[in-house]
């Protein structure tokens, strides 16, 4: 570090398997370091992001963001007002803005943890070096140029772990309110993840646990400021707000209906569920931990923790071990939930703080050779460049527009004036922003099988049971006469029609007197192909494969119901599927209980999450 940093001797009363070499040096004399960072990983995510919305909750959170809504539960309402801001600022489309969100959030968190780093006593050029190997973590990058919450939840992470070491090192009460603050905000945007990480805070702070109580009152009071962006749910809705996830709060049950998540019910629990399932997630978390900073990274990794050992920095070492475990391995632990494909890519957003404090470990491999900074500067920088190299091809999102051309795709196919049923992951979120946002096809009537995002619902779903949610859609049936769906398959149970009574639904079909694909228009078709040449071109991002499979089959069933070819049908399984080229997979549910059994991520699932009682089958 040489003249770089400033060492005290720790206080009376502080741990020194901790913090005897710790790092003081003042925050101004490391401002320059931590924005470049900063303002590099920024540019750098908003030149290679997708350029409008993608697939999962993008859509979702940017309609509502667009609209000062009401995200999902448990309503992220600290993210959900930072993007509405963002959605004012003109610069490319709506979506692309409400991305940029996530990669400033992203590049600050890359900042807080060069300043972890630098508290940790490395020097200014590992600690620089860790920084931009977090942003090419796949865990990271994936999650920092979409619309989603979990780049602010490592950003306010990381903030406060710095602030809590710098606490651990010299208690001052201003430092401590200011970790309050961060906390709740923490809590304002993803409170069970940020609860699941909180012991990485208490092992860091353990021995400052008098002094903080002593300052509780001041402490509650800062943690409160931090949670007031909850009264955003509450005074949107008094304000009427027209678009929200499920509806406005009309009293406190709804507000704990949002809070609680029960709308997780059925992800929370699962009735096939065992201890094998548990394991296969949690291998997958440490299987996915191990590739994020490549080979490289997990050896400094290891070395990193055996410096820990040797040294018995037993609380450092137990803080980052909590940091790792705490939302990739306990989380999944704590669910009772089926291994499926669906669920292993959901994972991967809930790795971004362990990604974060693997490679603090890794960095920490520096203290092993304090005498050779070259050797240790050199080796910070191939763990870098070989991070990057091993994840750009697969983040490089700049023609991601898959959500987007599948739900013009659609929008195309439907009748004048008809009514639009959407249902599942694939379709409910790029439908809700090419219609609710970027205003296409105004004369439709667009209503959610789950009772989500769209203003207009045929039932309550924050209020009515099983039976009632299925009478809800069942009255909107019979008002219209026939509706119209993407993706007939989800839809059908919904509607109450036994599945066997559809045929290969294709991009678009009918319910009604007649149940089956629609005709389309030479217009709508010709959209169909495009969609499909790109997706053969390679334009398109390969995240979220099982949503890219529904959209993909449904498109090549479309040709295949015309007796048209396309080439992905022969390169694609679910396209092949799609167009009788290859037998049917089995039957979601007998296929997910059977592979779960072997302990394998099966490739079909329910594809919907809200609420519990509206996705189970009559």
């Amino acid at each position: 570090m040489g003249r770089e940093a400033v060492l005290h001797p720790p206080e009376r009363g502080a741990p020194p398997d901790v913090l005897a070499s710790f790092a003081e040096a003042p925050l101004r004399r490391e401002l320059p370091a931590l924005a470049a960072v900063a303002v590099c990983v920024f540019a750098g995510y908003a030149t290679i992001g997708p350029p409008t919305v993608t697939l999962e909750d993008s859509g979702l959170l940017t309609t509502n963001a667009w609209a000062a809504g009401i995200a999902h539960p448990p309503g992220y309402p600290l993210y959900t007002a930072i993007a509405w801001a963002a959605t004012h600022v003109p610069i490319g489309s709506v979506a692309y803005r409400v991305n940029l969100v996530s990669a400033a959030s992203a590049a600050l968190a890359c900042a807080a943890l060069v300043l972890c780093a630098r508290r940790m006593g490395l020097s200014r050029f590992v600690a620089v070096s860790a920084g931009f190997t977090y942003a090419a973590t796949t865990s990271l990058w994936s999650q920092a140029v979409v619309a989603e919450v979990y780049a602010l939840h490592a950003l306010l992470f990381f903030a406060t772990l710095a602030v809590a070491l710098d606490l651990a090192r010299r208690f001052d009460p201003t430092r401590a309110r200011l970790l309050a603050l961060l906390y709740g905000l923490g809590l304002s945007n993803h409170w069970p993840l940020l609860v699941l990480a909180s012991g990485a805070f208490g092992v860091v702070l353990w021995h400052r646990r008098s002094e903080l109580l002593r300052d509780a009152p001041a402490l509650l009071g800062c943690m409160a400021l931090g949670l007031l962006p909850y009264l955003w749910m509450p005074l949107r809705s008094l304000a009427g707000a027209e678009i929200t996830m499920f509806g406005t709060l009309r009293d406190l049950r709804d507000l704990g209906w949002y809070l609680s998540m029960t709308g997780y019910g059925h992800l929370r629990v699962s009735e096939f569920a065992t201890l094998a399932d548990r394991l296969a997630y949690a291998e997958l978390a440490v299987r996915r931990l191990l590739e994020d900073a490549g080979p490289l990274g997990a050896l400094a990794a290891g070395l990193g923790t055996f410096w820990m050992v040797r040294t018995r920095r037993w609380r450092l070492g137990a803080a980052l071990l909590l940091a790792i475990a705490s939302t990739a391995i306990v989380f999944r632990l704590i669910l009772a939930h089926t291994f499926t494909e669906r669920g292993a890519e959901y994972l991967l957003a809930y790795q971004v703080v362990p990604a974060g404090a693997w490679v603090l470990c890794a960095a920490l491999a520096a203290k092993l050779a304090p005498r050779r900074p070259g050797l240790v500067n050199l080796a910070a920088g191939a763990i870098l460049v070989s991070t990057v190299a091993l994840h750009f091809e697969a983040n490089d999102r700049r023609t991601d527009t898959l959500a987007l051309d599948y739900a013009r795709a659609v929008l195309r196919a439907v009748p004048q004036g008809a009514t639009l049923v959407v249902g599942g992951a694939a379709d409910t979120g790029p439908l809700a922003y090419a219609h609710l946002v970027e205003g296409m096809r105004p004369d439709l009537h667009v209503v959610s099988a789950t009772g989500a995002v769209f203003p207009t619902r045929a039932f309550d779903p924050m209020r009515v049971d099983a039976p009632g949610a299925r009478a809800g859609l069942a009255g909107l049936l019979e008002r219209e006469g026939v509706v119209y769906s993407p993706m007939l398959g989800r839809v059908m149970p919904m509607l109450g029609v036994a599945p066997h009574e559809g045929a290969t639904s294709g991009l678009l079909s009918q319910v009604g007197a007649r149940v089956g694909p629609v005709p389309l228009s030479p217009f709508a078709l010709q959209a169909v192909r495009e969609v499909l040449d790109r997706e053969a071109a390679g334009r398109y991002s390969p995240h979220w494969p099982s949503l890219r499979r529904e959209i993909l089959g449904a498109l090549c069933a479309t040709l295949a119901l015309r007796g048209e070819r396309h080439p992905l049908m022969t390169r694609n399984a679910a396209c092949a599927r799609a167009a009788g080229l290859l037998p049917p997979a089995t039957h979601p549910a007998r296929a997910g209980q059977a592979g779960l059994r072997r302990g394998g991520a099966t490739a079909e699932q329910p594809s919907w999450r809200y609420p519990h009682h509206v996705a189970a089958a009559p």
